[in-house]
């Protein structure tokens, strides 16, 4: 059961007793003995003193101690968590006056937390590996390599419901291997090797002069049983020599015992010169390299091919002759030899001869890099080591000087300091007297947290700029509406909101369509057919000639409702669309600067043409998703009507209450229950119970029926309103048209509702210091990469009080994480970076 603050507060008595020569009890103040204990006497002694022992838990312990400490502050914070939300005391017991909370509050934050508002805690710091994404970014912006993370690594552990957290990215001797592979498979294709090449042109498939029959995935396949003309015109700049290359293949499409004995003819033409003719028959995948060269004169020039059928067999192979790698290298001679793009791009100057200039040359490169590599400036002693690696590896047996570039780069994308994100403090002032607890970090350091927070990838160079010139905390206001504004921008909101609002799991959940429309169906005879057909599937190997027959006859009752699940499913395009809707409306809230509180109740939503057909909204065109204004009365404003939350927070074949309003808790409200106690009885127990009255039960009076144990009741009371509020919504998300679904109930804080319409609106105006809570924790949790602890209780409340005064604004929200001193400061007793070793 939720824990009354009596019981909290009789549970951290019984804890100080048993641990009062802990490291982490922390002395109370007087206020412990001279108003504390004076509220404790007013609202829980009843149950928990003088011999009071309900729940096992008695405060006779505070009596008896003259001298009675503080106790555990991770205690004293679920204490405060209850009493903030207003759980505790229970809805049916005498209330605490506000200024008797807020004494309770004051003495939790100095006492217990021993909180110093002057030198406030910016909590612990867990040197933080790249998770897949970050990797898979990084590398797109510090070298233009599109790497999937995805295929190459394992998926990253969660930690308080993110990727990104730091005590759950560990790192693995087989991981460390995947680094190296990955680090030499992205600079092979980063550092472009070929320094000079043959000029050449490639002749496509579909620039030839031929009808689209011979055209097959993009190459020249002629049939052997047609004669057929390929033509290609093409044109010379100079007149030199020129060489001619492609593959000839004797392709066939496979049909299984098939025989085709079908002959052909093959002529290739260049201008009026035949270049060769053969006969070929069926020679499955056979391979012929052809190479001519001829002197060409500058002007227009023809390349044909011709196809002559030489048989009339039976046709059982579908013969043709494909060319593949068709292209025209010259004018041949060194003198012609070009530098490719690539290379001229990577190597912005010609590669000198002398050792000692390149030594030089190499040091231009790489030093740059590092910067850009490892986020902040690198050593000398560092860039030295990398340029002598290079230096290695150009003088050893054929080696070249992009060959060690290359292999100077691979180093550096498999060292710690590119993996891991370093948190550097700045140095402690000189002139003060005592050294400071904690430091800020310094501008390198917070432009890596600000890009990896809102980005998802490394500083670019307008971040590293400022950094560099010790400018950036005071261009930061400036940065984040800059960052916000990116394309970049999406990053934070497919991963920050995929996993907080769990958008990222609606691609991939299971929903039975045909099952769920079963369920949903008033039809008796489907509904009787549907329980034959479960009754028969369970015997199906023992069925009698009889029983076999009436399957199929049940079947023909269900066979209309499965091809209508069929057209109705949740395919790719409507769940990257559910997903989309949340995204958007976040997504908007931050840039527009609207309310955070809109996240709950507003009049609109983001929509295209399928999902708001799959709401059953008119007059919607096109597949591009844009925000539409909703009419009077719909239930889809908010997050209480997306499909992607709707449909995350079901089971495969029916809606489920519980995870709804679990989720709500969690992530909307900031009331987690907590695991669910052992050997508790399951919903489908409790709907076996009322099944023994003969009547069957609704899914509200089978929670019912759920709620009676004492140990389900608890949480139940919490989650069960919330859930059932969206029973108007089926496990696809779409609304059910039955309106007599009994969607009424009452908070565990005690007001009521009866449409979840009205619940939205009771969850704004009563709850929203709750939202705001909770939305500050879960972005300051994503940001930090940690969880949160008893020390950031004043920086969440910080934060949330600048969206109060903001009324809520969405880009607030950002800044005043940004600002926080979670996110601007280090505790200096931590490692300042990892070993350049």
């Amino acid at each position: 059961m939720v824990l009354s603050l009596r019981l909290i507060f009789g549970f951290v008595v019984f804890v100080v007793i048993c641990s009062s020569n802990s490291a982490d009890t922390v002395l109370a103040d007087d206020r412990l003995s001279e108003s504390i204990i004076p509220i404790l006497e007013n609202h829980c002694f009843d149950c928990h003193a003088d011999g009071g022992e309900e729940g096992g838990v008695t405060f006779d312990y505070l009596l008896e101690s003259e001298d009675p400490e503080a106790g555990d502050p991770e205690l004293w914070n679920r204490v405060l968590t209850q009493l903030r939300t207003g759980l505790m005391p229970p809805v049916d017991a005498e209330q605490l006056e506000p200024d008797q909370i807020q004494e309770i509050e004051s003495w939790i934050l100095k006492s217990a937390f021993q909180h110093d508002p002057e030198n406030p805690d910016p909590g612990r710091v867990t040197v933080r590996r790249l998770n897949r994404i970050e990797y898979q970014n990084t590398v797109r912006d510090l070298v233009g390599v599109k790497f999937d993370a995805t295929v190459n690594f394992p998926p990253d552990d969660t930690g308080e419901g993110f990727d990104n957290v730091a005590d759950v990215l560990s790192i693995s001797p087989i991981l460390m291997e995947k680094y190296i592979d990955a680090a030499q498979s992205i600079a092979e294709e980063a550092v472009p090797l070929v320094g000079k090449r043959i000029p050449r042109q490639e002749f496509y498939a579909r620039k030839f002069d031929v009808g689209p029959e011979s055209i097959r995935d993009g190459k020249l396949s002629m049939s052997y049983y047609q004669s057929t003309i390929a033509k290609l015109n093409f044109r010379v700049k100079e007149s030199q020599k020129y060489r001619l290359k492609f593959e000839l293949v004797l392709a066939e499409d496979y049909i299984e015992n098939a025989i085709d004995l079908n002959r052909c003819r093959v002529s290739c033409f260049l201008d009026d010169e035949e270049l060769f003719r053969e006969e070929h028959g069926r020679d499955p995948w056979k391979k012929f390299n052809k190479s001519f060269e001829r002197e060409l004169e500058s002007g227009n020039h023809a390349l044909r091919f011709e196809i002559e059928p030489l048989t009339e067999e039976k046709q059982g192979r579908k013969l043709q002759i494909r060319i593949d790698d068709l292209v025209l290298e010259g004018p041949l001679g060194d003198k012609f030899q070009e530098v490719p793009k690539d290379h001229a791009e990577f190597f912005r100057k010609p590669i000198p001869e002398s050792d000692s200039d390149r030594l030089a040359y190499a040091r231009e490169l790489i030093a740059p890099f590092l910067v850009r590599a490892f986020r902040r400036p690198a050593d000398d002693r560092t860039v030295d080591r990398l340029c002598g690696l290079a230096q290695a590896v150009w003088q050893g047996p054929d080696g070249s000087f992009e060959k060690g570039i290359q292999q100077a780069m691979v180093a550096v994308l498999a060292s710690p300091r590119f993996l891991f994100r370093e948190q550097m403090v700045l140095p402690e002032d000189p002139q003060k007297e005592t050294l400071q607890q904690h430091g800020s970090i310094d501008e390198f350091s917070l432009a890596s947290r600000l890009s990896y927070f809102l980005w998802s990838t490394m500083p670019d160079e307008e971040l590293l700029r400022l950094a560099g010139q010790n400018k950036l905390r005071k261009n930061m206001d400036q940065q984040i509406g800059r960052m916000i504004q990116d394309r970049k921008f999406d990053s934070f909101l497919k991963n920050f909101v995929g996993q907080w609002l769990q958008t990222r799991d609606v691609e991939g959940v299971a929903i039975n369509t045909f099952s769920v429309l079963l369920r949903e169906s008033n039809d008796p005879a489907v509904l009787q057919a549907m329980e034959r057909r479960e009754e028969l599937d369970e015997k199906s190997d023992e069925l009698t000639p009889e029983e076999k027959v009436e399957r199929s006859a049940v079947w023909q009752i269900l066979k209309p409702l499965y091809r209508q699940s069929k057209r109705m499913g949740l395919n790719d395009k409507l769940r990257r669309a559910m997903r989309r809707e949340t995204e958007m409306l976040l997504e908007h809230l931050i840039r527009e600067n609207r309310s955070l509180l809109e996240l709950v109740d507003c009049d609109y939503t983001f929509l295209n043409e399928q999902l708001a057909k799959h709401y059953g909204i008119p007059d919607v065109d096109g597949s591009r998703m844009r925000k539409v204004d909703l009419p009077e009365g719909s239930l889809r404003g908010g997050l209480l009507g997306h499909g992607s939350m709707l449909t995350v927070t079901s089971n495969p074949d029916r809606t489920s209450p519980v995870k709804r309003g679990l989720f709500l808790l969690d992530n909307v409200l900031g009331m987690p229950t907590g695991a669910a106690p052992p050997d508790i009885p399951s919903l489908e127990e409790s709907e076996s119970e009322s099944r023994k009255s003969g009547k069957k039960a609704t899914l509200r009076e089978v929670l019912a029926i759920h709620r009676e144990d004492a140990l389900c009741s608890s949480c139940h009371n919490r989650m069960d309103p919330l859930g059932l509020a969206l029973e108007n919504f089926d496990p696809m998300g779409r609304q059910r048209p039955d309106r007599t679904i009994d969607v009424s109930g009452e908070l565990i804080t005690g007001e009521t509702f009866e449409t979840v319409n009205e619940l939205k609106k009771i969850l704004v105006a009563n709850h929203q210091h709750a939202i705001y809570r909770c939305v500050a924790e879960k972005t300051l949790t994503y940001a930090l990469g940690r969880s949160l602890e008893y020390y950031d209780v004043p920086t969440v409340d910080g934060i949330v009080k600048r969206l109060e005064n903001s009324k809520g604004k969405g880009s607030e929200l950002i800044r005043a994480v940004v600002d926080s001193v979670a996110f601007q400061k280090k505790r200096r007793e931590e490692p300042a970076q990892l070993s350049k070793n």
